[in-house]
């Protein structure tokens, strides 16, 4: 569960089967984000952002990273993977297309 406390964050997840459910949150706004899928956040305001996660199993299932990152419907933001995976736009065309 991610719960907002101060700023916008953009919060995401990709299901089993590679789609992408994303949106910006708010302070105050709660996402629950169900075992074992790929999530991420990032600070989309102009200031800092405070989030509050929690966690309720160590054992989290299995979802293929690459997969899921690269091959999700919708895209996932260039923006996400050059700073998740240290690639350039180059690099993610090309590691996409092994994903189509």
């Amino acid at each position: 569960m991610v719960y907002v406390e101060e700023g916008s964050v953009y919060a995401a997840i990709v299901t089993a089967d590679n789609r992408l459910f994303a949106r910006v949150m708010s302070r105050g706004e709660v996402m629950v984000i169900p075992r074992g899928l790929i999530h991420w956040q990032m600070n989309v305001g102009r200031t800092n952002a405070k989030v509050i996660a929690t966690l309720n199993s160590q054992l989290p299932g299995i979802q293929f990273i690459a997969r899921s990152m690269f091959g999700a419907q919708p895209e996932v933001p260039d923006e996400v993977l050059e700073k998740t995976f240290f690639l350039d736009e180059r690099t993610i065309s090309q590691v996409r297309s092994n994903f189509v």
